[in-house]
């Protein structure tokens, strides 16, 4: 068997994936790219002994660069290895510019993933390593097709040390609980976090879903928010430190709720950043998310995706309707919902309404009623849904379902009676409830 001449560097998850991709397709496009990675050492084996023989061995050496991996000490360490030993060594970076790349190996030739820098990168390879071939459009989209379905990097990766920025009093002791009302330290805790969450967004940007990457913006927004809240408050007007009976500190209570309101918001889009919901079924949710209690912002976005389906109610395969129907993004369920009102005919009517009726109570049962400020529109949509397809249905169909039809009617009442202080959503909720009751009589 022949040696090797091409030995691939990586390091981190998304690196390792780049490097079995070329280690498949290298020698298609020409059979003296041989390629080898450390991934190959068989078990058993002493795997530095094997990786200093390869190394030395190597006429190439080709450097997997990532946003994640990039700069750090092994990937360093086997360039170091390489060019010590004389070797022609190429950086391949993925996700990021050539000109982000960080120490040695930014002294290397580097190809970005475009058809120009890899063509010229398999005539360089070619060139290095004496084989004689013409490289071709062929050859440079055999190798473009190594990056088509790279796999997101795990957040452990993108950002280490994350959620290590939140164990300081700053974010885990409530306000009127710091007795040594430091506010000076707790104000600059919170812009130290800030700063090194901005310094991250790049590598976050280019490794993390997009849903993911929207969180991790929410939350830089919330710490913005309670670090200004702390410095117009808590540094201009310096509170005394007077005790409570209870041990904590008598703060004016509108400052504390103001504060403790805007902490619970920053750990709640940190939740949403290190424990992220799976990437929505439309993208459109994103948008939906963030704008669905702003005025016409979110309610556009659902109304757009309404007439769409109302046009065409088969836009989605069975596969990516069972999906949204399992989704937690709000605006996927409604999705769900539209989808199932909208269908032609009545042959699978029955099947429909349980399948919506199924769905509602698992929807209410996940709402979490002490969260006023959580979305209900899925679950409206879904009543809506539920009361026009009743509304066709034959009556021995709507008397089969009647009795989880009302237990639906009495958990919305619920609902609206719990959102009284929000008008909208409780009127909303009110109107559905009016309507399949009616629908029921």
């Amino acid at each position: 068997m022949s040696e090797p001449s091409v030995v691939i560097c990586w390091s981190r998850s998304r690196s390792l994936a780049i490097a079995k991709r070329l280690e498949e397709e290298l020698p298609k496009i020409d059979p003296a790219f041989l390629p080898w990675t450390s991934d190959s050492i068989e078990k058993g084996t002493l795997w530095f002994d094997e990786l200093h023989k390869r190394l030395k061995s190597a006429k190439v050496g080709l450097y997997i660069i990532t946003p994640e991996n990039n700069g750090t000490a092994w990937i360093n360490y086997e360039a170091g290895y390489l060019h010590r030993a004389g070797v022609v060594g190429f950086g391949l970076v993925f996700a990021l510019p050539k000109t982000a790349v960080q120490g040695p190996m930014a002294q290397f030739q580097v190809t970005e993933t475009t058809g120009r820098d890899l063509k010229r990168f398999l005539e360089d390879l070619a060139a290095t390593l004496g084989v004689k071939i013409e490289i071709g459009d062929t050859h440079v989209e055999r190798l473009m097709s190594v990056f088509d379905k790279v796999p997101l990097a795990p957040l452990g990766e993108l950002f280490p040390d994350l959620e290590s920025l939140f164990r300081r009093k700053t974010f885990e002791e409530p306000i009127d609980e710091c007795l040594s009302a430091d506010w000076l330290h707790r104000y600059g805790g919170s812009r130290e976090t800030l700063a090194l969450l901005r310094a991250h967004r790049g590598a976050i940007v280019a490794g993390a879903p997009a849903h993911v990457v929207q969180s991790f913006d929410d939350l830089v927004s919330a710490i913005d928010s309670y670090a200004d809240a702390m410095g117009g408050r808590l540094l201009t007007s310096r509170p005394k430190d007077t005790l409570r009976d209870d041990g904590g500190l008598a703060l004016e209570p509108a400052l504390v709720s103001a504060l403790e309101r805007r902490r619970a918001e920053v750990h709640a889009h940190l939740q949403r950043v290190v424990a992220p919901w799976p990437t929505p079924v439309r993208r459109e949710a994103l948008q939906y998310q963030r704008y669905a209690d702003v005025p016409d912002q979110g309610i556009h976005v659902l109304r757009q995706l309404d007439l769409e389906l109302e046009t065409n109610p088969e836009l989605l395969s069975e596969e990516q309707l069972a999906a949204c129907q399992q989704s937690p993004w709000e605006l996927d369920r409604a999705v769900f919902y539209l989808s199932l009102a909208y269908r032609k005919g009545n042959t699978d009517l029955a099947e429909r309404l349980q399948q919506i009726q199924s769905a509602l109570i698992r929807d209410f049962e996940g709402i979490d009623l002490l969260a006023p400020d959580g979305d209900v529109r899925a679950a409206a949509v879904g009543l809506w849904a539920l009361n026009e397809l009743l509304r066709k249905a034959e009556s021995g169909i709507v008397e089969a379902l009647t009795k989880d039809a009302r237990r639906i009617t009495t958990w919305t009442k619920k609902l609206a009676d719990e959102y009284s202080c929000h008008q909208k959503k409780s009127r909303l909720l009110r109107d559905r409830q009016a309507q399949l009751e009616d629908t029921l009589r």
